[in-house]
């Protein structure tokens, strides 16, 4: 994934929704991104791990559910310029998430969503102004890039 994204990290404000132990975010850290948030119900892994690698400073977690956390976003009218969702695989609402995460006008322009999902849940190509530009299946796994176009 962050061979794809590139360039688009340094420098980036980066949320990771479904957090898990926090790797992902920790990855955009140590490739050069501003600051991180880390969204998961369960978050000691991602405590310990911010800690281990000393990004304290830089990452904020949140002990929330997503769609709470997504409001919440949205009430302090934070941007993004990259969001990466991972539900679940069986997770039934992962559509649910991408129209939450497209009404809230947390991306900036230009911004991009990354979804994973599992191979046989099929996304459609656009939601509201998010255009699909890219998907790579790795095994089981899909990695969906929409971007966030102008209005």
């Amino acid at each position: 994934m962050f061979s794809i994204l590139g360039d688009k990290v340094p420098a980036a404000y980066f949320l990771d929704l479904f957090a898990g132990t926090g790797a992902v975010a920790l990855e955009a850290l140590s490739r050069g991104a501003q600051k991180a948030v880390a969204v998961d119900i369960l978050p000691s892994l991602i405590y310990k791990n911010t800690e281990n690698l000393n990004f304290q400073q830089k990452i904020k977690i949140f002990k929330k559910d997503v769609f709470k956390s997504l409001s919440y976003f949205e009430r302090q009218k934070d941007k993004f310029d990259i969001i990466f969702l991972d539900p679940p695989y069986k997770f039934e609402f992962i559509e649910s998430c991408i129209r939450r995460i497209t009404d809230a006008d947390i991306l900036v322009n230009n911004g991009l969503l990354v979804v994973e999902h599992y191979k046989f849940k099929s996304l459609q190509e656009t939601y509201n102004n998010f255009s699909l530009i890219q998907s790579k299946k790795y095994g089981e796994t899909v990695l969906s890039f929409y971007e966030r176009k102008a209005l």
